[in-house]
């Protein structure tokens, strides 16, 4: 986190202060760090990052119509610390600056900065505008199919897999971004005529990718040919990145089952990227003691950090080191395991791997309540203070909360 400020020009590189790999900062790399400006109330950093994103807008719908001839705002794969209207001339400088997944993140970043910030005036000023430039750009792209379900095919494009191929149909990460945009502006009321939501009722083209092993391929062009040789495992996006309602579905519970045989050399094991990180969270969102601690116990075994845990690395054995984008997602993984709002409820302790005394503290929550608590070997107790007026699921029933009530609750009763 202190690779991270709010001096209102932008996120971190890929390694942070220590200047490693690349200059610019990445917007889905910072994706997988903001979060934790959530979590530890670090909200000024988060907010001047959509402030300097939004204060760029018409020049990223330009650059929008430029690269890809269509309506909304995609973002660049990296983000200039200038305009981003001339940006890329005469052209990218290699394929992978396509990546038509990152949308979705960045309405992913700027709803949940909007619920941390709880500001009506700033959501509309700043959020707003960025998740329907986003839902704009999916809703441009998207056609419906002879099957019945909407596909989302442009050109130029990419996966987050870059191995998967340049210009493939149906990317599933794009597809899980779409959805996820489209749900955020529905909730945002962007959807005046309604097309938002038919494309939601009739389906995205998930079962198109639906494979016979029961997870999704990567997409429906390279897909079934790449699986087993993935860089990275796009599979169990919805479990790491976007989440898409209060459970997974049939597939993404199958993916996470099957993430060691999804990507290249993984069985070794060995990490690609942020590869080895999105394994451990998707167990703790998976809330699976036993594969959190197997992926845990990878981390050294694949030298995917160094022995005294202080910096992880772009890649399995070594090379560029302090990868703050790794950092960010094992980060979430830990705080996962005592805390998690992620499906759409508060859960105390689901996946706390260690044994014996755990504590924890202030975890600022995206249902409106910090958490602190402490439990030893599975018991324990937590108290929950609501930073705002707010209505949240804690186990099976909802609780209501004035702004700075608390109550406490029991850890490890039965749910």
């Amino acid at each position: 986190l202190c690779s991270h400020n709010d001096d209102g020009i932008g996120g971190s590189p890929p390694t942070g202060l220590a200047g490693n790999g690349w200059p610019f900062p990445f917007p889905f790399d910072s994706g997988c760090r903001h979060p934790l400006l959530l979590w530890t109330g670090r909200i000024d950093v988060a907010r001047k990052w959509l402030e300097f994103w939004s204060s760029r807008r018409e020049g990223l719908q330009k650059y929008t119509r430029r690269i890809w001839n269509r309506d909304g705002i995609m973002l660049p794969h990296v983000f200039p610390y200038g305009s981003a209207e001339d940006y890329h001339l005469p052209q990218p400088p290699n394929e992978c600056y396509y990546p038509v997944y990152n949308a979705g993140h960045l309405a992913r970043i700027a709803h949940q900065t909007a619920v941390m910030v709880n500001d009506p005036e700033w959501t509309r000023t700043y959020a707003i505008p960025l998740i329907a430039g986003a839902a704009s750009f999916y809703k441009d792209i998207a056609r419906k199919g002879d099957d019945g379900l909407w596909h989302f095919t442009v050109v130029p494009s990419i996966g987050l897999d870059e191995d998967g191929g340049l210009n493939q149909p149906d990317y599933l990460c794009t597809l899980v971004s779409a959805e996820y945009a489209f749900r955020r502006a529905i909730e945002y009321g962007l959807d005046p005529d309604g097309r938002i939501a038919t494309i939601l009722r009739d389906d995205l083209a998930y079962k198109a990718l639906l494979s016979d092993r029961g997870l999704y391929f990567s997409n429906h062009g390279t897909g079934a040919k790449d699986f087993s040789h993935q860089k990275h495992p796009d599979q169990i996006g919805a479990l790491v990145h976007l989440p898409l309602g209060p459970a997974a579905d049939g597939p993404t519970r199958r993916s996470h089952e099957l993430r060691y045989e999804i990507t290249a050399g993984a069985n070794k094991p060995s990490f690609i990227g942020h590869t080895g990180g999105e394994f451990i969270l998707s167990s703790a969102r998976m809330q699976n003691v036993a594969a959190w601690r197997k992926d845990w116990a990878n981390i050294q075994r694949s030298h995917y950090a160094d022995p005294d845990w202080i910096q992880f690395y772009e890649s399995s054995g070594g090379g560029l080191s302090y990868y703050v984008t790794t950092h960010g997602l094992i980060a979430q993984a830990i705080l996962e395991t005592v805390v998690s709002t992620w499906w759409e409820r508060l859960d105390l302790a689901p996946c706390i791997p260690w044994p014996g005394h755990v504590r924890f503290g202030n975890l600022r929550t995206l249902l409106g309540v910090t958490v602190s608590g402490e439990v030893t070997d599975g018991h324990g107790r937590a108290v929950v203070v609501a930073w705002k007026d707010t209505t949240f699921r804690l186990r099976d029933h909802q609780v209501t909360l004035k702004k700075g009530k608390r109550i406490s609750v029991e850890i490890g009763q039965p749910r």
